[in-house]
Formats: structure tokens, sequence, C-alpha cells
């Protein structure tokens, strides 16, 4: 009967409750914890399709998200309409700060103070009170000195413009906290992209174990002077611990209407809350590059240049020359390195492959690597001189220019097989006949004699290979045969084997059935 007369009560009011006619604003709660969410809600009688300048919030409060919603009345046969828009916000830091005034619907709405307090997170209150994780484990106890921290720091906070160094984001925390989301500042003054993988793992913090999340970036101003890199800031949920059970109309093991009941409180969990934590801002010194400076900047604080080659013992020409290098500096980024070349001149050509870029974090510090290999084509022989390769850059510890330098390297070229005693247009060179006759001296010393000799003994050769050629075909076409022979009979004895094999297979088959026929059973039951 109670229920009935709530339900009757609840009903006449919505019949007295006024109608919305016009826009407002409205900010809940006006007092709040740093770290928990405060509401801004939109309303009126048509469909919002705008709304106010939203950037006097960005400077002190983070929009968390969004949510629309319409409900239809109609009183008396009048068909009445309401729409809301909520914004869910955190505060970034603590203090007594003015939101609005705002202009909106053609209508002025005076700013709201709202006032942000600076209390520890995660303080139980009372005595005793316990949260169930998901229903599932036993219950914990909150502790009472509940660490929720978010920092960050960056490995070198003075560098030149240009450098890059390593920012990293850490979160600590003790209260159970679940579907965070980390979010690093961004801002046009510099360059942050992820780096490596998130690391998960446990720490302690006053005597206490904290579960602790990391993740790097690389950072690379984009200006000089002193650039300010703002709070980074993280988004979670908490078990809510000011959620108190609801009492029951008549202690029943099913829920009232208009309560809820421990038994699924239980089942379905703790109510959760979402918190929010900014960390610490950071200032960075950015030093500018020296005015004289000419050519590629390269802030680093180390560079290293190598090299290897691949050749042929015997260098000719049009044969390759293959060399790789291999170049890395200390602090920059791999494309922030200078592209490697490598000049040619009238003694060889060269073909550069793309190169490859990377980089690595070492010791807290990022070092970026560049490879490429250079294909170099002798085009006359004789010495063949490689030039060096020098690479210029700045040393940000010492603050004065250098010079890393691969050496040159000179190379015996000689000419390419097909053109060794192929030049018949040049006088010959004395030649001893003993050699070219076997043995037999030749008293004509002119040098139509000596190309004759010349003539006979290359047709000789020749013909030599060409009788070492057709030997060693036939040996080939002997021994093709006999192995082609080998294989047939190897096949035609397991084909006579696999015959008769089945042949025996075949009669105990017949056998055992013959054995094993009995008389057939009579029929028992004939009807």
């Amino acid at each position: 009967m109670k229920k009935y007369i709530i339900c009757l009560f609840l009903y006449l009011i919505g019949f007295t409750l006024p109608v919305l006619s016009q826009p407002n604003i409205m900010i809940s709660p006006t007092t709040v914890v740093y770290g928990n969410a405060l509401k801004i809600t939109f309303s009126d009688d048509k469909p919002i399709d705008s709304l106010p300048d939203l950037n006097v919030l960005q400077k002190d409060f983070m929009i968390r998200g969004q949510s629309q919603s319409a409900q239809t009345r109609i009183i008396n046969g009048k068909k009445t309409a309401e729409y809301h828009l909520e914004l869910t916000v955190f505060p970034r830091k603590t203090g007594t700060f003015d939101i609005g005034p705002f202009q909106w619907k053609n209508e002025q709405f005076p700013a709201q103070i709202i006032t942000v307090n600076d209390a520890p997170l995660g303080v139980v209150q009372g005595q005793g009170v316990t949260v169930q994780n998901n229903g599932i484990t036993p219950k914990q106890q909150i502790p009472e000195n509940a660490i929720f921290k978010l920092e960050t720091l960056v490995e070198n906070p003075t560098v030149y413009i240009g450098e890059t160094t390593i920012y990293k984001i850490r979160l600590y925390d003790n209260i159970g906290l679940t579907q965070a989301r980390v979010e690093p500042p961004l801002s046009d003054d510099y360059t942050l992209t992820p780096y490596g993988k998130e690391q998960l793992g446990i720490t302690t913090i006053d005597g206490q174990q904290v579960q602790l999340y990391e993740r790097a970036f690389l950072l690379t101003p984009k200006k000089t002077g002193i650039v300010i890199i703002p709070e980074a800031s993280v988004v979670g949920s908490i078990p809510d611990m000011s959620a108190r059970p609801r009492r029951t109309f008549g202690g029943g093991m099913f829920p009232d209407i208009f309560d809820n009941d421990p038994f699924f409180n239980m089942a379905l969990g703790v109510p959760q809350k979402e918190v929010y934590k900014q960390s610490n801002p950071i200032q960075l010194t950015v030093k500018e590059k020296p005015a004289d400076w000419q050519g590629w900047w390269l802030p680093a604080k180390e560079v290293s240049l190598t090299e290897d080659y691949k050749t042929t013992s015997v260098v000719r020409v049009g044969e390759p020359i293959e060399r790789r290098i291999q170049l890395s500096a200390k602090g920059v980024e791999g494309h922030q390195l200078p592209l490697l070349t490598q000049s040619a001149n009238d003694s060889f050509k060269v073909y550069a492959n793309p190169e490859k870029r990377s980089q690595i974090a070492m010791n807290n510090t990022i070092v970026g690597y560049e490879e490429i290999t250079f294909v170099i084509v002798p085009t006359k022989s004789g010495e063949v001189n490689v030039p060096s390769i020098r690479i210029n850059w700045f040393n940000t510890t010492t603050g004065k220019k250098e010079t890393t330098e691969l050496p040159g390297r000179l190379f015996i070229v000689v000419p390419a097989e097909n053109e060794i005693g192929m030049n018949n247009n040049t006088s010959s060179p004395n030649v001893d006949k003993s050699d070219l006759t076997g043995g037999d001296v030749v008293s004509d010393n002119s040098a139509d004699d000596t190309k004759k000799l010349l003539a006979e003994n290359e047709i000789k050769d020749i013909k030599k290979t060409e009788t070492m050629d057709n030997t060693t075909k036939l040996i080939v076409f002997i021994g093709l045969g006999v192995l082609f022979a080998l294989l047939l009979g190897l096949t035609g004895y397991w084909l006579g084997v696999r015959k008769q094999v089945k042949t025996l297979v075949q009669t105990n088959k017949k056998g055992s059935k013959q054995k094993q026929k009995k008389k057939p059973i009579p029929d028992l039951y004939p009807f």
C-alpha cells in the first residue's frame, strides 16, 4: 500500500512541475575535491544544435566526455519537450575559479564560482569500509594512505634546437585504478612521438607496493628559449567508497522498486567513479645553433662513422665494389641525420642503394642510425682512389664544432678478362720465343713472326679446351645412362616383389575366411 501511495504522490507532482520554457545552464557541484568530476548541463525546450564558446574551460578544466538526452511530456493534452547536453569536466588544479559568463541562445548567463579543494584521493571515510573487486575476489581494505600519483621527467632539461630528448610519464597507484587513460601534453612548440612499449610493473613508495605504469616519448623542440611542457593527465575509475549500501523495504532478498538490495550490490560489484590527476609541468631550455654555422645542423653528444668493403681479391674494370657505411649519433633521431653521399670521378661510377634509418634508446638517451651501401664500378684500369667521407656536427657537451671522417681507400684495378691480349693495334713487347714454341728457338725476331706464334699458341689452347669439353660431356653422358639403367632395374624389382606380396596376402585372406565360415543360426522367431 505504501508503494502505491508514493507512486501516486510522484504522479501528482509531475502535473505541477514547471514547463521548461527557456535555455538554462547548471553546474553541479560547485565545490569539488581535486580529482573528482563536476557536471555542466545545458538545457532547452528545443534541440541543442549549438553551444557557447567552451574555450573558457580549457585553461582550468579538462572536458572528459559528454552525453545527450531528451524527454517528452504530455500534460493536459499539451506536448512539451526538454533537451539536455551534459559535459563531464575535471579541474586541472586546486583553487577558486569562475566558469563563464556564457553567451548562449541570445541569453547572457552569469559566471558561477567553483571551488576545488586539495584533499588526498582514496582516504577511507570511517572505519571498516571494504570493497569487493568485481564481486569475485575476497574483500580487501582500502589503504588509508592511498597513493595516486602522476609524474613526468625528461632525460635532459637543457638541449639545443633540433636535439631530441626522452620524455617519460609515470603513473603510480594502489587504489584499484582501472580503465585508466594517460594523455600526454601536446603543443606546437615541440614534437612528441611515442617510443617503445608501455612498461608495467610493481615498485615501492613510502614502504608500500604500488602499480607502476611508464610510457616513453621522443621530444624534439621546435623553437628556442624557454619551452614549457604542460601537465600530462590521467583519467580512470576507482571504487566509489562514498556509495553506502541502501536499505530495503521489509529486508527481503529481492530489491524494492525504489531501492537496491545488498544481494544484488554484492553480485554486481562496488559502484565505480571517475578520477582525474595531472602531473608536474616541465621547463625546457632550448639553445640556438651558432650564428656562423653552415651546412647540415647536427647537434649530438657523440657521432660515429664505420664502413666495410665487399670486393673480389683482384679488382677488375667493370666489376662492382660495395662500400657499406653506418652513421650513428647520440641525441638525435634517425630522420635528423644528413644523407650520406659518395662522389664519383672519371675512374669509377657510383650507384647508391636506399638508406635505412632507425633509432634506439640506450642509457636514457636516443641514438639515431643511418646505413647506406654504395656500389662503386671502376671504369678504367690503374689506380682508383675512393675519396673520404666527412660529417660536420656540433658537440652539445663541449659546445664546439667537430668533424668525423672516414678515410679514402686506394684500389689497383686491372683490365677486364676479355680485354687481355685483344688489343693487337699496338706494337708487341719483346717475347721469349722459347716459351711460346715449347723450347724451339726462332731466329727471326720480326713482329710478324711474333704475332704468328701468338696466334698458333692461342689456337692450340682453344683445341685443348674443346678436347677437354668433349671428354667431360662424354663422361657426364655415360654416367647419366648408368644411373638411368640402375633406376629402371630397381623399379622393376620393386614391382615384382610388390606383386608377390599382394598374391600372398590375398591367399591368406581366403583361407582365413574359409576357416571362420560357420553354419547359419536357425530363426528362433519365425512369426
